[in-house]
């Protein structure tokens, strides 16, 4: 057991990471948590340097899907990047903590089955993020098609004022800027369409892959536990950046089966 009151010279310090340092090097190729110890150590140690910046968290809402880092725990407890739900009900950004449940793809007799609620409403989520995104291709393509229009007409405009005996310079100058602004914005519109194309793209691939994914979800009751804000990441799982939640039905079902679970009477 830890000994938290006293404190510990350099040299201490420096076997107690020593431990940390033979069990990484000393561990077998396939061990999980060895594996996963240079990241989490990584992300840890920039955690705890930083925490203190923070004023405000991320407020999350009842039933809300996101991803944690549970990091290299001790012995069975959950570890690793796992899904969760988030089961705190009046959850503030002045919290630094929020009761969670994590989430399974393997089914035991302490874990409740939300069939493929996840999956579902990920790909509702990601349906609607990929119509706003062709949506804004084609407002773009419009404005590529006037602006293509505009400079053309400008042109010939152009063409037709040099013809005159005496053509206004100042109008010719005033033409050849508005020509001249017409390609700058063509050029951004025609990159941003381009940048757009991509994400359309890569939202097809990841829809594609969703839906070979075919697994039922599964909420373990023996992890139930609260998690600092700082482990949590936007539900990002299949290229989807931003919060999904489960549906009452299964929020309902949760709440039901955890207070059978910690009955304590």
């Amino acid at each position: 057991m830890a000994n938290y009151n006293r404190k510990f010279n350099f040299d201490e310090k420096y076997q107690d990471i020593e431990n940390l340092i033979n069990f990484y090097f000393n561990a077998d190729d396939s061990n999980y948590k060895a594996s996963r110890l240079p990241n989490w150590i990584d992300f840890y140690g920039k955690t705890l340097l930083n925490e203190k910046r923070y004023k405000f968290y991320n407020k999350f809402s009842q039933g809300t899907v996101v991803t944690i880092d549970y990091g290299v725990p001790v012995g069975g407890e959950m570890s690793g990047i796992h899904f969760a739900i988030i089961l705190s009900k009046n959850d503030t950004q002045y919290k630094k903590t929020v009761l969670t449940i994590p989430l399974s793809s393997h089914i035991n007799k302490d874990r409740i089955s939300l069939g493929k609620d996840i999956l579902y409403q990920a790909q509702l989520s990601m349906d609607d993020q990929l119509l706003c995104l062709k949506t804004k291709v084609q407002s773009l393509e419009r404005k590529i098609t006037d602006l293509t229009n505009d400079i053309k007409n400008s042109e010939n405009e152009l063409i037709r004022f040099r013809a005159l005996k005496s053509p206004s310079k100042k109008d010719i100058n005033k033409i050849k800027s508005n020509i001249k602004k017409y390609k700058n914005d063509l050029t951004l519109f025609i990159k941003d369409k381009n940048s757009l194309l991509v994400e359309v793209d890569k939202f097809k691939k990841e829809l594609k892959h969703l839906n070979k994914y075919n697994k039922n979800s599964y909420a373990c009751l023996d992890s139930i536990g609260s998690v600092s804000k700082l482990k949590i990441k936007k539900f990002s799982q299949y290229g989807i950046n931003s919060n999904i939640s489960i549906s009452d039905e299964n929020l309902k079902l949760l709440k039901r089966r955890i207070k059978d679970f910690i009955d304590i009477d």
